[in-house]
């Protein structure tokens, strides 16, 4: 059997693999490159499905017209850019173009408010840490408008600005991004591709992230995702878990039950196993492959796994455990398919 390439994700259209030599994503039938493979995996983003920043500006500002709230590319002073790239240097590249910001400082550092990108919505809210949401993973229903000034994208608020009437059209447009980036509109795709809906995820990390994103959200601080994770928590993870954790093992997941935010203490969520360590408890692991339906037990805000019991932090648990019974069919899936693969 040849080998399953590590990205495991599409360079084109960004759908999970597997992917196998010779290397042709199962959803839009693009060919490509292990190099290719290994530089969307290292960028978090596909290569080759975004839109012309032209195009995504020209796009929005349809949509909102010209707004004092809005600064758009080419016109963004350097000064709001650079200001930007660092608060979301974790989940932005370098390379990756700004096609707006909405700023919503009071003093115009635009370190506050939204970011577009051809590949991706940033946004951050005042005494918050900053987020990030792929076009592709963003559903219809994660998006609501709270008032004529304001959206809310899985329990963070997305401030557009003061003006009223914003609201419904920034919404208007996110949601014609996500749809455009679901069905890889605006780029010159392969004709034999799939309709995004007919496309079955399989296991990786792509698919377990937006799970956990969809149930968990964006409403708790010391929640963070991949790739946004401190890296002074990520260190402290590993240490923590030591060999348990293996090298090459994603952590998409944090939920931090610390008071300084250290990372120690809290549930950890891999494509491979979900960890847990409590104030005087001994650091656990449980792998997906050993856990079955049946032994996901919820008890108000405890989560037990097998032998495995998660209770910090407790306000993060029961969704959690929404992630879980909806993330093991998945797991059983791909199991499943891996055996008749190599049978």
């Amino acid at each position: 059997m040849a080998p399953v390439v590590a990205a495991n994700v599409c360079p084109w259209c960004g759908a999970p693999g597997p992917v196998t030599p010779p290397l042709t994503c199962g959803y839009c039938g693009y060919r490509f490159s292990l190099e290719e493979a290994r530089a969307a995996l290292a960028d978090g983003l596909p290569a080759f499905a975004a839109q012309p920043v032209e195009q995504v500006t020209e796009r929005l500002r349809a949509h909102v017209g010209d707004c004092p709230y809005v600064l758009f590319d080419p016109t963004i002073p350097a000064r709001k850019l650079r200001n930007v790239r660092e608060v979301h240097a974790a989940h932005l590249p370098e390379h990756e173009p700004i096609s707006a910001i909405f700023d919503h400082t009071a003093f115009g550092s635009a370190k506050d408010g939204v970011v577009v990108t051809p590949n991706r919505l940033c946004f951050k809210e005042m005494f918050r840490p900053p987020r990030m949401l792929p076009w592709r993973s963003l559903e219809p229903e994660q998006l609501r408008e709270v008032d004529g000034c304001n959206l809310e994208l899985l329990g963070a608020r997305l401030y557009t600005g003061g003006q009223r009437g914003l609201a419904p059209k920034v919404l208007r447009f996110v949601l014609e991004m996500a749809h455009a980036a679901h069905l890889g509109a605006g780029a010159d795709r392969p004709r034999d591709f799939h309709a995004a809906r007919d496309f079955v995820f399989v296991w990786g990390d792509d698919a377990v992230l937006s799970t956990l994103r969809r149930h968990v959200g964006f409403g708790s601080d010391y929640v963070h995702y991949a790739p946004s994770i401190p890296q002074r928590m990520l260190e402290s993870v590993r240490r923590t878990y030591g060999d348990a954790l293996a090298p090459d093992e994603r952590v998409l997941l944090l939920a931090d039950a610390t008071v300084m935010g250290s990372g120690v203490n809290g549930v950890v969520v891999t494509a491979r196993a979900i960890y847990r360590n409590g104030i005087g408890q001994t650091p656990a692991r449980m792998a997906w492959r050993d856990l079955e339906p049946n032994q996901v037990k919820l008890d108000g805000k405890r989560l037990l796994l097998g032998e495995v019991l998660l209770d910090e932090p407790s306000a993060v648990i029961p969704k959690l455990a929404c992630a879980v019974e909806e993330l093991l069919p998945l797991h059983a899936n791909a199991l499943a398919a891996a055996r008749r693969e190599r049978s």
